[in-house]
């Protein structure tokens, strides 16, 4: 091979890992994401709005939100990359709070999973690993109940969406 293909095959190379190593690094930066579908199982609209938020990107609980009668809708949040965040809304005056790692709260836990996720070790490839908990609380444990995945030690999707979260209100 000639001394201009080897500097060209070197620098394609060099370029390739620099793109792979700003593709990591962004993804680590990335919160954990949650997905939480809100099933309105009530006879009237349900209005949900921000109810303020610790180490977490509001994301679509920023502003207001209406889920009509017998409808759901999926909503996507994300902890801001902190091992210890909230995010808190109301529903129709019912208090619920989103928490990873322990992080004080209100209301009553109606459930709690460990959270998984991707840990990737050169040579020696990706497995899941614990993260610690993550959690939904809530004013009225006769409004709202829930359910929470957050992966499993065999199946961990990643930052984005780790989190599927369904908050069933029915008054």
């Amino acid at each position: 091979m000639k001394s201009s293909q080897k500097s060209f095959c070197s620098s394609i190379f060099l370029f390739c890992l620099l793109v792979a190593v700003a593709s990591l690094s962004t993804q680590t930066l990335a919160g954990i994401g949650w997905y939480v579908t809100i099933y309105n199982e009530s006879s009237s609209d349900l209005n949900i709005s921000s109810a303020g938020n610790d180490n977490w990107y509001c994301n679509d609980f920023c502003g207001p939100k209406t889920v009509k009668a017998g409808q759901s809708h999926t909503f996507y949040t994300e902890v801001h990359g902190e091992d210890t965040a909230i995010q808190g809304i109301n529903m129709n005056g019912v208090h619920v709070e989103f928490y990873t790692s322990g992080h004080a709260h209100t209301g009553t836990e109606i459930v709690s999973k460990t959270l998984y996720a991707p840990h990737c070790v050169v040579d020696e490839g990706c497995h899941c690993g614990e993260e610690g908990p993550t959690a939904i609380s809530t004013s009225n444990t006769q409004a709202i109940s829930a359910t929470l995945d957050s992966g499993s030690d065999s199946s961990c999707p990643g930052s984005f969406g780790t989190v599927q979260a369904g908050v069933h209100y029915h008054p």
